[in-house]
């Protein structure tokens, strides 16, 4: 898995959240447990399987003349499913 690396999309240094100095230090650890995580193939192993597991990309709708039709989900839970695997992976 690859860190994306666009500093042009984050303002600051927690992506332009406020963080309180009193949890500054864990978001660092948090962010260097997530780097050491996403290289690690155990991870991506758990990663892909949660996500393949809850996350439908589509979904078939029927129109009125009983067509079905393939629509994209909007949604991105990506950012959860990640969440969830980093959670297991770290217990």
């Amino acid at each position: 898995m690859k860190l994306i690396d666009r500093e042009e999309m984050w303002f600051g240094e927690y992506g332009g959240c406020f963080v309180a100095d009193a949890f500054s230090i864990q978001c660092d650890e948090y962010y260097e447990a997530f780097t050491s995580a996403i290289a690690d193939e155990q991870f991506q192993v758990l990663y892909k399987d949660l996500k393949d597991k809850f996350i439908k990309n589509n979904f078939e709708v029927l129109d009125n003349d009983n067509d079905i039709t393939v629509l994209l989900a909007s949604e991105n839970y990506y950012s959860i499913i990640g969440t969830a695997a980093l959670a297991k992976y770290l217990n």
